[in-house]
């Protein structure tokens, strides 16, 4: 669950922006929830997009450029919007279904 930062609602699915008082997430502080390396980085941010997170992943400049996947000039911070911070942080900790 979500709590809008400007209104205080409580909101049970993750959206742009706030329904009760058109509060926009993506204008408030990102935080940085976790370090990953390639290609793992690409599968968290699917997975957080898959539940309407906006996500930012940064990266070292030349890293991209470069094409260097692996040591610290690699690494990926992968940032949500500090409203989603703990939302996101229990998606990702959560147990894996099991088939």
């Amino acid at each position: 669950m979500i709590t809008c930062p400007a209104c205080n609602e409580k909101l049970d699915q993750p959206e742009i922006s706030c329904p009760h008082c058109s509060y926009i997430f993506t204008t408030g502080p990102w935080v940085v929830i976790r370090k990953s390396y390639p290609p793992e980085d690409r599968i968290i941010e699917s997975l957080i997009r898959s539940f309407n997170v906006p996500v930012r992943l940064i990266h070292e400049s030349i890293a991209p450029v470069a094409g260097i996947t692996i040591g610290p000039l690699a690494e990926v911070k992968i940032a949500v919007p500090q409203v989603f911070a703990s939302y996101v942080l229990d998606l990702l900790s959560a147990p894996h279904p099991k088939e």
